[in-house]
């Protein structure tokens, strides 16, 4: 979660805060806090009211429209990392733009990667993440602008991508009208219809279901604003090589067995060698080794 929003609503933040739960179901303990990311790159908490009805721009119309807070909506754990996407709110001091930050989290509060996806034009928010076996991470999200209306978009990175970049945001479907209900009130706001998932049957496919504003419609001799949402799906090409140890550790006897079965698992397919070591115990280590795969 982010560190202390419920305190700092209009204030901004700069790390996050992890707990945990432990025990058996039914018996679980929660302890608050058991590490935090480094207090860097700050944000506003959450969208400053404005009398026209939030900060995002839309095309045709004079209502802006509202995205809320930094709330994380869902994190994914996977090969042992965090990983999250939220909307945040920029500059900190005085926002004039939302975007989406996203990370990649250790449990020990250690943020392996961070990234914005952000435009001096655009607004991004509401947000969700998916990340494969592979680490082939999406993003879904709503985009807006005062030269559209607003959208369903995505945003891709390979396994292969720098770290801490994103490729492009790319439209999922346009918006087809503007988006104001409330006309006239001083919050005009945007639902947090967003999820992102793997294919449950395959593991590297990644599927998103966003937001985006739909066509007006006839209800009483009254045209009255809609929201809808739009699904696709992004199959990556690219294979990474990426292998997962299914253990950490063997203890080995030097007399029965004397040898020791290393199970790896080569979660991205594609060909590569792998390092291990060994380390005295009661008989003399071996030299460094390395095994094609």
């Amino acid at each position: 979660e982010v560190d202390n929003l419920f305190y700092n609503f209009t204030t901004t933040s700069r790390r996050l805060r992890l707990s945990t739960i432990t025990g058996q179901v039914g018996a679980g303990v929660l302890a608050l806090g058991t590490a935090f990311t480094p207090a860097t790159n700050e944000w506003a908490s959450s969208e400053q009211l404005t009398f026209l009805g939030g900060l995002a721009p839309q095309l045709n119309s004079p209502f802006n429209i509202f995205n809320w807070d930094s709330s994380i909506n869902n994190v994914v754990f996977r090969n042992g990392n965090l990983w999250l996407a939220h909307t945040v709110f920029l500059p900190a001091t005085v926002p004039t733009h939302c975007a989406v930050q996203w990370w990649q989290v250790n449990t020990n509060g250690a943020a392996l990667q961070f990234g914005r996806i952000e435009d001096t034009v655009a607004h991004f928010a509401t947000p969700s993440i998916a990340v494969n076996r592979n680490e082939d991470v999406l993003i879904g999200f709503s985009r807006f602008s005062s030269f559209q209306f607003a959208s369903a978009n995505y945003a891709f990175r390979s396994c292969l991508d720098v770290p801490g970049t994103m490729r492009g945001d790319a439209v999922l479907k346009d918006g087809e009208a503007p988006f104001a209900p409330l006309a006239g009130f001083i919050i005009n706001p945007w639902s947090v219809y967003s999820a992102t998932t793997v294919d449950p049957l395959n593991d590297t496919h990644l599927w998103t279901i966003q937001q985006y504003a739909l066509s007006q419609t006839n209800l009483g001799g009254f045209l009255v604003d809609r929201w809808g949402t739009w699904w696709g799906v992004v199959q990556p090409t690219e294979s990474c090589f990426r292998i997962n140890f299914l253990s950490s550790f063997y203890n080995v006897n030097e007399a029965t067995p004397g040898l020791a079965t290393i199970r790896v698992l080569n979660l991205g397919g594609a060909p590569g060698t792998v390092d291990f070591a060994t380390s005295d115990g009661t008989a003399e280590a071996r030299n460094h080794l390395a095994k094609s795969i």
